[in-house]
């Protein structure tokens, strides 16, 4: 539904030329229609029933952005930085783009040493790379990292009291001309418990678990050069509303992670990994090396519980559905599980993306970039999600998605390849049924939150 963005401070804008009613200008239609048509991506990828409708448009969010870029609108900018992964940029740009929107500031985001988002992705709406940095030219601006008490499930915490508690427009931050911003934990569900701005974002048709999706669908979207990268089969599949997709996302721990680095020779050597981690991983992902499948009693203990789960979902989807093919699309940063993965439970359950765990979970490259991308894109496209609680990657894919009621997280003991210990766990003690999915609210306060 088109409806208007936050009314207040919001500038004469009539001499911009007003998008239509819905979502979509007919400039923005061309150029999806070109691009699905260059990359032969399904249209179903791009208009997903219930995406349109479950949006604003943010059009007077759209001509205020152009209007500050173009010199025509007061310098006011939300500049915003993050380094770290994927998961984490995300929730720092959806995080940034609500506070420029209520403050009304047009949003830039800065790369730093890594690849810049703009690498993988299209900006459909907005330029938030912001050519010329303008916003450098304003001579005020303040500098604000959230890092070091970003807890938001600590209401005492200055984070809180700042971001939930208070009106951002009163903020001091918000006096400067360009205020500078990197956000560690995410505010698209914190904002609708602040009551100077929950009853704006409602209004606006937005609610606490299609928040951060309706953002990301407005900001960024999959260039070209990332979408080529995907086999068409898989494609097919992931985009095809008729094959129920199950996400199952295992992050198993950074020395897994480096250990796969040590393997392919990375840009930038890490630490050698513990020895524990090294019989675990292969040179190759996702064909079968026998000297790197995952030992059963490790698979039992770590991933087990996780497929367990997507198994009982499953079950019930079945019964209630009546749906004819289930498959499992598996994201984890461990070759060895993704081994053990498929020889347990085979290729035309498992599906996965056919490239090197360096590739995926490193990212230091362009094209190791575009491989997350991609993977975290085709994520989205599940219909149920299987994740884990310390990890931001499947439950930013999942709400990316735009799929209420369908997440379910599992606590994992990461970086722990004894085949004794805890297994995972079922996060609240709660099963894995069609009715037992997480509460947005519940899951908003794990980890990096969103």
């Amino acid at each position: 539904m088109g409806t208007a963005d936050l009314p207040a401070k919001a500038a004469n804008t009539a001499a911009w030329p007003k998008a239509p009613a819905g979502s979509w200008t007919a400039a923005t239609t061309w150029a999806v229609l070109l691009l699905l048509a260059c990359c032969q991506v399904p249209a179903s990828a791009f208009y997903r029933s219930g995406m349109r409708s479950s949006c604003p448009d943010f059009s007077s969010y759209t001509a205020l952005h152009w209007g500050t870029q173009w010199g025509n609108r007061d310098a006011r900018y939300l500049v915003t930085q993050c380094d770290t992964g994927l998961s984490d940029r995300l929730v720092n740009l959806v995080s940034a783009f609500y506070i420029a929107l209520i403050t009304q500031r047009a949003l830039c985001v800065v790369a730093l040493e890594r690849q810049g988002l703009d690498t993988v992705y299209d900006t459909p709406f907005i330029d938030w790379t912001c050519p010329g940095n303008f916003w450098q030219e304003t001579g005020n601006v303040v500098e604000q990292n959230t890092l070091p008490d970003g807890d938001l499930g600590r209401t005492h915490t200055k984070y809180y009291r700042e971001f939930v508690l208070s009106d951002l427009r009163d903020l001091p931050s918000n006096a400067s001309s360009t205020w500078r911003i990197w956000i560690i934990k995410g505010l698209s569900v914190g904002l609708f418990h602040n009551l100077a701005h929950s009853q704006e974002l409602l209004n606006m048709g937005l609610r606490p678990d299609t928040a951060f999706g309706c953002a990301l669908a407005y900001l960024l979207r999959p260039n070209r050069s990332t979408l080529w990268l995907a086999p068409r089969p898989l494609l097919a599949t992931m985009t095809d509303d008729k094959i129920i997709k199950i996400g199952v996302q295992l992050r198993t721990g950074d020395h897994v992670i480096s250990a796969e680095q040590a393997v392919h020779g990375p840009h930038h050597p890490p630490p050698p990994p513990p020895p524990a981690s090294r019989h675990l991983l292969s040179a190759a992902a996702p064909h079968v090396d026998p000297g790197a499948i995952m030992e059963d009693a490790v698979f039992d203990r770590i991933a087990e519980p996780f497929f367990s789960c997507a198994q009982q979902l499953e079950d019930d989807i079945r019964e209630y559905t009546g749906a004819v093919r289930v498959v499992w699309f598996l994201m984890t940063d461990s070759v060895g599980l993704r081994a053990k993965a498929l020889q347990r439970y085979g290729a035309d359950k498992v599906l996965l993306l056919n490239s090197t765990i360096i590739q995926l979970f490193s990212a230091q490259s362009a094209e190791g970039f575009r491989h997350m991308a991609l993977e975290h894109w085709l994520m989205q496209q599940a219909h149920y999600f299987v994740v884990t609680a310390r990890s931001g990657v499947g439950r930013t894919a999942a709400f990316a998605s735009l799929r209420p009621a369908s997440l379910y997280t599992l606590d994992l003991h990461q970086n722990s390849f004894s085949s004794h210990g805890g297994k995972s766990q079922r996060m609240h003690g709660r099963g894995c049924g069609i009715r037992d999915y997480d509460s947005v609210h519940e899951v908003y306060f794990e980890w990096s939150g969103i």
